[in-house]
């Protein structure tokens, strides 16, 4: 919630005081420092969250191995967890990439591992996308194309994400979970997009497929 959408719900709420004995209660006092704590509280959270995409962008300078996907755009909700602690959640098949945000998974099409030269070409890009210094968020949808995953020497993985450049975002997942990771972040850089189209090219059969599901022009020179 934004400054102007809190201090409107604490205006209506103010409009709408209970009454006790006949006497409205006071709400302006204490909401007003209730705002200016809130709109801190989501500053900090913002600088926290771009100090850790400069570190995570950091991080890949450890890279030695990545893996790219072609990614069926169209999604398949995760199976509802029980509610049972003992009940073991059957393992997702090795076709799939989870889209986090979503709770969903996305069927891989293709996929190839890439080193040497070819993970040189691509590092700077996509730490040049990660580390992005502000989030536009990108749009409110999601269609994956893409997916990467990036593995260290010791074999952990650094990063891994879906990338739609119909909606222009890719998601991140923060170390707070309570804050709602994994959060959709912007996705600005067209350089990043070229490369990625080098490594995976995307075919025109679906292209083709996402424009007549959808439309609204996603068919493109690639």
């Amino acid at each position: 919630m934004n400054s102007l959408s809190t201090r409107a719900f604490w205006s209506a709420l103010a409009l709408c005081s209970l009454s006790f004995g006949g006497k409205a209660v006071a709400q302006e006092t204490l909401p007003a420092k209730l705002e200016k704590a809130e709109n801190a509280y989501y500053q900090d959270q913002d600088i926290a969250k771009k100090n850790y995409r400069k570190a995570l962008a950091a991080a890949l300078d450890d890279a030695v191995r990545a893996e790219v996907y072609l990614l069926d755009f169209e999604t398949v909700s995760l199976p509802k967890k029980s509610n049972d602690p003992f009940e073991k959640t059957p393992p997702l098949p090795a076709d799939t990439f989870v889209i986090a945000p979503y709770d969903a998974t996305s069927k891989i099409l293709k996929q190839r591992i890439i080193k040497g030269a070819e993970l040189a070409k691509l590092l700077p890009h996509l730490k040049q996308t990660v580390g992005v210094e502000e989030n536009t968020s990108g749009a409110m949808c999601h269609f994956p194309i893409h997916g990467i995953r990036v593995w260290d020497k010791d074999y952990r993985i650094l990063f891994e994400s879906s990338f739609c450049y119909k909606c222009s975002n890719f998601f991140i997942t923060y170390p707070n979970y309570r804050d709602g990771s994994p959060q959709w972040t912007g996705l600005s850089q067209k350089e990043f997009e070229q490369v990625m189209t080098e490594l995976m090219p995307i075919p025109q059969a679906e292209l083709d497929r996402f424009e007549a599901k959808f439309g609204g022009g996603e068919k493109q020179k690639r």
